[in-house]
């Protein structure tokens, strides 16, 4: 790190910090039993971070000469402009007031100073993100475009694609959704007589509610997450394995409980830069919370609500039938419903309205 961070300060040249790099790791005894393939994914990780600097510091270039030109031509439209109006409206101090954009003072953020004395060590994969975001995100919506018009951009719903570039979690609901909408534009429009409002992205029709779902949407993420950070597959393809296995360990009913933990897990990461996917180690009470029968994150089930089939197998269903799904109303499955889809009636498998015993009294049933 110390000699890519030499190069950003132009200390080195592109050849001088390749051959540094490589020395770092071929002359250090740590490194002596490591195998070649996993020190040759480290070297292209670091060469990766003086490559990202060189395009960082083009696209720089070339906006500055743009804005320069931009500015050139603006001061000598304005000055025309100035010279026509002159007689008819003289300059005054709130006509000449810059327009110019403001930028913060970044002396007066202190976390700067912070991180100039902070020992947290971020590997390489996280330092490299890290840098990815910040380039990302000095321009989104430029960024997004140019993902947009790449030649092998992969289908995403196009209201997610920020959350991906920004390193944020992304909402698998709204790319399961996406999977079954024939709509291009997700955004919502009403109109007010001639009066024409756009809010942000609509509510997805569709949710994740089973493994299959997950697996369907979480494919369509990596793909993307992939795109935009390719040095990050192993992690991902890490967490899909660990997500996965829990599917497979707990009972279909409480899959909702995995589900939770995804969402926790991956709106962690996305909200800091030294915590990965695959850091399993770091999601314990992740999964205390969410996947465990005395977690805060299981709800406020108590035991008189539970239902104990006969095979001894446990739920955190109430025993009440589900008056929704009777009425035909009822947006949930049953293993995710609160209460069960049986009759109100006789507690058959059934709707009230099919119900055999409808017409008798109920102390006859």
């Amino acid at each position: 790190m110390g000699v890519v961070h030499d190069y950003e300060k132009q200390g080195l040249s592109k050849v001088a910090a390749v051959k540094s790099i490589l020395a770092a790791f071929s002359e250090s005894a740590e490194y002596e039993h490591t195998p070649p393939d996993q020190i040759d994914a480290a070297v292209d990780t670091y060469i990766a971070m003086l490559d990202q600097h060189d395009n960082a510091r083009s696209h720089a270039a070339v906006r500055g000469e743009a804005t320069a030109g931009n500015d050139n031509e603006r001061e000598i439209n304005e000055g025309e402009q100035q010279l026509a109006l002159a007689p008819a409206c003289p300059e005054t101090p709130e006509t000449t007031t810059s327009s110019k954009k403001r930028f913060p003072d970044e002396s007066l953020f202190a976390w700067l100073a912070n991180d100039e004395t902070d020992n947290t060590v971020l590997t390489p994969s996280q330092e490299l993100t890290r840098k990815l975001v910040q380039n990302h995100t000095i321009d989104l919506k430029t960024s997004k475009r140019m993902v947009l018009s790449s030649k092998r951009v992969p289908e995403f719903p196009d209201s997610e694609w920020s959350n991906v570039l920004a390193g944020k979690a992304v909402n698998l609901d709204a790319v399961f959704s996406g999977m079954y909408s024939t709509v291009t534009d997700n955004r919502a429009i009403e109109n007010i007589g001639d009066l024409e409002l756009h809010f942000g992205a609509t509510k997805p029709a569709k949710t994740v509610e089973t493994h299959g779902d997950w697996v369907i949407a979480w494919r369509i993420v990596f793909k993307a997450t992939r795109f935009v950070f390719p040095h990050r597959e192993t992690e991902l393809e890490e967490y899909n394995d660990h997500i996965t296995s829990y599917f497979a360990s707990i009972h279909p009913t409480s899959h909702s409980k995995v589900l939770n933990l995804d969402k926790a897990i991956r709106k962690q990461v996305g909200s800091v830069n030294n915590v990965s996917l695959n850091e399993f180690n770091k999601f314990r009470y992740l999964e205390t919370r969410h996947l465990q029968g005395h977690g805060s994150g299981d709800g406020s089930v108590t035991t008189k609500d539970r239902v104990v089939p006969k095979d001894g197998s446990s739920s955190w269903r109430k025993a009440d039938p589900c008056r929704l799904w009777n009425e035909g109303k009822c947006p949930n499955q049953a293993s995710s419903c609160k209460y069960r889809h049986i009759c109100e009636l006789c507690r058959g498998a059934h709707r009230k309205g099919s119900c055999p015993h409808a017409g008798e009294k109920t102390s006859d049933i």
